[in-house]
C-alpha cells in the first residue's frame, strides 16, 4: 500500500494518507478552495534524517551576521 504526504497549499496543513483515501482527501481540500499537493512517501533504510547539525550551523551563521 502506498502512502502520500498530502498538503493543503494555502493553509500549510499536511497529513499522511494511503492511496485508497487520497482521492477523497484531495477533493475535500479542493472543496475548501485550496490547492492540494500530494507527494508519494517512499520508505527506505533511512526513514528520518537528523537535520539538527545542519540547523545548528545555519543558526550560528545567522548569529554571526547579526553581530557584525
Amino acid at each position: 500500500m502506498k502512502e502520500y504526504l498530502l498538503v493543503a497549499y494555502n493553509t500549510g496543513t499536511s497529513e499522511l494518507v494511503d492511496e485508497y483515501e487520497l482521492e477523497e482527501k484531495v477533493q475535500e481540500i479542493r472543496d475548501c478552495g485550496d490547492m492540494a499537493v500530494a507527494t508519494e512517501v517512499i520508505y527506505g533504510e533511512k526513514i528520518i534524517d537528523d537535520a539538527t547539525p545542519y540547523f545548528k550551523k545555519l543558526n550560528m551563521a545567522k548569529r554571526k551576521e547579526r553581530n557584525k
